[in-house]
């Protein structure tokens, strides 16, 4: 905010910047996909049956947990690019985390998330395009 007078956490489009080197660096807006889970309801003892299976709406944060993190912080609302309806047969590698789980680390803990899948970075959804800077294609980020 003070070097460029840009607010990232309100961006309303992909912001291309070039560095005084001629790099081009660019940043999108944080990115939330709503995706579809399916739950089961566990009774207790002595608990009457619960309904059979539901589909619950999840909204999980892709990118861009630095700036939530930020606006959660300092309770500033944050400008996202939402998605509905994404593919159901590529679902997040991970399960999301509540905010109590989040926290700030000297280093990389070792368990960090909830991977859903043995080989957890599998199945990504490709993100990198948002942040696209000229005119190269980038390499797709599935099964890295």
């Amino acid at each position: 905010m003070d070097r460029y007078q840009i607010d990232i956490l309100k961006l309303s489009s992909i912001l291309q910047l070039k560095t005084a080197e001629g790099q081009l660096l660019s940043m999108a807006p944080p990115f939330v996909e709503i995706y579809e889970e399916r739950v089961q309801i566990i009774s207790a003892v002595g608990d009457n049956d619960p309904p059979p299976a539901l589909s619950l709406k999840i909204p999980i944060l892709k990118d861009g947990i630095h700036r939530a993190w930020m606006a959660k912080e300092e309770n500033i609302a944050l400008r996202c690019i939402v998605v509905h309806g994404a593919l159901r047969n590529n679902l997040p590698y991970a399960y999301p985390n509540a905010w109590p789980q989040v926290q700030l680390c000297d280093a990389k803990p070792i368990h960090k998330k909830y991977y859903r899948r043995k080989n957890p970075y599998s199945y990504m959804r490709p993100l990198k395009a948002l942040r696209q800077a000229g005119d190269t294609p980038l390499a797709p980020e599935w099964g890295r």
